[in-house]
């Protein structure tokens, strides 16, 4: 079995779908303007690093995540 805290494959079947809902609802909530520097520090697998470009019109993100699995 893998562990799905150390494995970015488990982690996007067990926690990825959740991240991805909950993610609209946050980067509503925060209401920031376009053309702003994001960092997502301990992105995992980058589902609200995804979001962030898709909907927020960065003008640039950074992700960093220091688990070697993800």
């Amino acid at each position: 079995m893998q562990d799905k805290w150390t494995d970015g494959d488990a982690y996007e079947m067990y926690v990825g779908r959740w991240s991805r809902k909950t993610g609209r609802k946050f980067l509503s909530w925060l209401d920031q303007d376009a053309g702003l520097r994001w960092l997502d520090l301990g992105c995992g697998t980058g589902a609200l690093t995804a979001q962030i470009l898709q909907e927020c019109a960065p003008r640039s993100v950074v992700g960093v995540e220091p688990s070697e699995g993800f």
